[in-house]
């Protein structure tokens, strides 16, 4: 007996419906890659937020933690607004706030260590499900 897989009926969906948008894509043009999709950041600080060091040597502490949830593709940008990524977007799991939470180096009201910061950023960036 062949088997099947560990795909359920919405995975199969979905990789059907990609097959007939790459098939529908080729003849026009080709999507770029996910990785050409990220934005870039803008790592400034706001005015009037000191250095690490400053924040460091002042014993600042970490205050409060919100997150922001957003879809999988930004359909306000007009190469990602079609009906694949509208349809991804809506069957795609939204990512539980725990989730990242869970992979903080810091919590609200430790004391602020700009390298925790910034290895946090780092693993969660690399982190591909997220």
């Amino acid at each position: 007996m062949m088997r099947r897989g560990c795909y359920g009926p919405v995975a199969l969906v979905l990789l059907w419906l990609l097959s007939v948008a790459v098939m529908a894509e080729s003849t026009t043009s080709v999507k770029p890659s996910f990785s050409s999709r990220i934005d870039p950041v803008d790592t400034r600080r706001p005015p009037g937020v000191p250095d690490d060091a400053t924040l460091e040597a002042e014993g600042a502490r970490i205050g409060t933690i919100s997150l922001r949830a957003l879809e999988v593709f930004d359909t306000s940008r007009a190469d990602e607004r079609n009906w694949l990524f509208e349809t991804a977007n809506r069957l795609h799991a939204g990512t539980k706030p725990a989730t990242i939470t869970d992979r903080l180096l810091f919590r609200e009201g430790d004391l602020y260590e700009g390298r925790l910061l910034q290895e946090t950023e780092r693993l969660l960036r690399a982190t591909r499900y997220l």
